[in-house]
């Protein structure tokens, strides 16, 4: 099997196809990859999988670089749009694409043994992105809709997602940009503004903390105000003079 190995160091990239499958790793600077379908955000440490006949390019505000190798992949890939993927806490894909590019030119069967163990890791690392992508909206899941439990402890719905806790919590924050604490102050506080919205008066914000999770008022002003920007008192003020309509 031949390849095509090769590094490129540019701001941009034409829109152009292969007749084969082209992997893309990123090894510097950071941009946007497009195709006739969409965009997608690139940066160092991510890796992209084209397939054949799918037109791509890229721009960016500065040089990026990549690191690519195109070949005959069909027997391992089965893709019709390009799929993203991070490389790994260790960097192994980065590392991987650097040792075929070093040795693009020697011999041949230690080229394909390299791009058969990058094929392999990118398999096993999407399995891996998969599973986590699952266990991490369960985990989400579960502190939408237990927000209200004043004993729910997000460490504690971490543990039990079968994961390492620091393990999950890592790749909950990349997924979603927020830790799981962050995530569930937030489901907690918009719950306090719909409530403050629709119930009219009725409730005090003491039952509105409680309706939330929350079992201390001054730890639930100080939590809204940190999301919200105001006390609980002033946006309900504000919401019944009208001034946010």
């Amino acid at each position: 099997m031949d390849y095509v190995i090769n590094i490129t160091r540019a701001e941009s990239m034409p829109l152009h196809t292969h007749d084969q499958y082209e992997i893309i790793c990123y090894t510097g600077g950071s941009g946007v990859m497009r195709t006739r379908e969409g965009q997608y955000a690139v940066a160092e440490n991510t890796i992209v999988i084209v397939p054949p006949g799918v037109g791509h390019g890229s721009f960016s505000d500065g040089e990026i670089e990549r690191i690519y190798i195109r070949g005959e992949f069909r027997q391992s890939f089965s893709f019709t749009q390009p799929v993203l993927l991070p490389d790994n806490e260790r960097s192994e894909g980065g590392r991987l694409a650097r040792l075929l590019y070093e040795n693009r030119f020697g011999n041949g069967e230690y080229v394909h043994a390299l791009c058969a163990a990058f094929v392999r890791f990118l398999l096993m690392h999407m399995e891996v992105e998969d599973s986590m992508g699952r266990a991490v909206s369960e985990v989400m899941d579960r502190l939408a809709r237990q927000f209200a439990d004043p004993d729910l402890n997000a460490g504690e719905v971490l543990r039990q997602s079968g994961y390492a806790e620091d393990y999950i919590r890592a790749h909950f924050r990349r997924i979603t940009g927020r830790t799981p604490v962050e995530f569930l102050t937030d489901v907690r506080i918009r719950h306090a503004c719909f409530l403050m919205e629709f119930d009219g008066g009725a409730l005090t914000m003491a039952q509105i903390a409680e309706q939330c999770g929350y079992t201390d008022y001054v730890y639930f002003s100080k939590k809204f105000k940190a999301v919200m920007g105001l006390s609980p008192r002033t946006y309900r003020t504000a919401l019944e003079t009208g001034i946010f309509d």
